[in-house]
This record gives structure tokens, sequence and C-alpha cells, in this order.
């Protein structure tokens, strides 16, 4: 049983390392057919599970230590910068390392049409008039319009149905 999950491990770290560059999903189950003879999918989309979480728990171990280092560094750039008399730098120094902790207060843009005023919103459709087909068309054409991607709705905004009714998501 050691021996079958150390092979798992390994296998985990190079389906893990194929994620970091990039591999898709399809490459990553033709890898596992051609390297390690898997022949079911489902035995890919275990080490791929496995691979994920291995990334997960480095971006949550990564993420600490990164800041500590950025900290200890602006930290490090403000001690020379006001040993040297360089208020300047010390103050931007601090002024990252403010940043960095979240200190700051946050800064808030607003935005407002013409003159000041609201902004003006204008639909050229009237969705409520639209029948579930039409709309969920609509939709599509939306988010194609946002994303500058042609595809089928996201399930997010969409969840077809095998009835052929359409259910959005509240």
């Amino acid at each position: 049983m050691r021996r079958s999950r150390a092979k798992s491990d390994v296998r985990a770290q190079e389906v893990y390392r194929l994620l970091v560059c990039g591999a898709s999903y399809q490459n990553i189950v033709d890898y596992c057919r051609e390297h390690w003879n898997l022949s079911s999918e489902r035995s890919a989309d275990r080490l791929i599970g496995k691979a994920r979480e291995l990334l997960e728990k480095d971006a949550e171990t990564v993420r600490p230590v990164e800041l500590g280092k950025a900290i200890a560094r602006m930290d490090e750039q403000y001690r020379k910068s006001d040993e040297e008399g360089d208020r300047r730098n010390a103050i931007l120094a601090e002024t990252k390392r403010i940043e960095l902790l979240g200190l700051a207060a946050p800064k808030v843009t607003e935005v407002s049409g013409r003159d000041g005023g609201p902004i003006q919103h204008e639909h050229a459709v009237d969705y409520s008039q639209l029948s579930d087909e039409e709309l969920e068309a609509a939709i599509v054409r939306e988010a194609e319009a946002i994303t500058g991607r042609a595809g089928p709705a996201p399930e997010s905004v969409v969840d077809s149905r095998t009835d052929g009714e359409a259910e959005g998501v509240s």
C-alpha cells in the first residue's frame, strides 16, 4: 500500500508541474495515458485533483512568506534611507509598507455622468417581453460583448435543464 501511495504522490507532483506549465486538462489526461498507461480518465482526474490540492497548499504558504519578505525589504529600505538622511525615500518605503499591510484608508473613486449627474443607462431591448429562449440568446450576446469571446452562456448565468426549461441563478 505504501509503494502505491508513494507512486501516486510522485505522479501527482508530475501533474502539478504540468499544471504550473499551463497544460490543458486533455494534455494531462494524454500524458497520464502515455507515461503511466492509465486507461481511465477517472485516474487522471484523481491525480489532477491531488495536484490542485498541492497548488492550493503552496499558495497558502507562499503568500505569507512573500508578504513577510516584502515587508522586511521595506523595513530595510526605510532604515537605510533614514540613516543616510534621505527622508524622501524613507517616506516612500514607509508608504509602501503601509500599503502592503493594508493599513492605508481605502481609496474611493466616484463615477458620475455628465456634469456630475447620474450615469444614464439605455437598453435597446425590453427584456421583460422576451421568451426564455430569446432571453438566453440575449444573455449569451451580452456575455460575448463583455468578454470579447464567442461561446455558450456560462453555467453560472444559465443552467439548461433536460426538460428544456432554463433557470437563472439567484
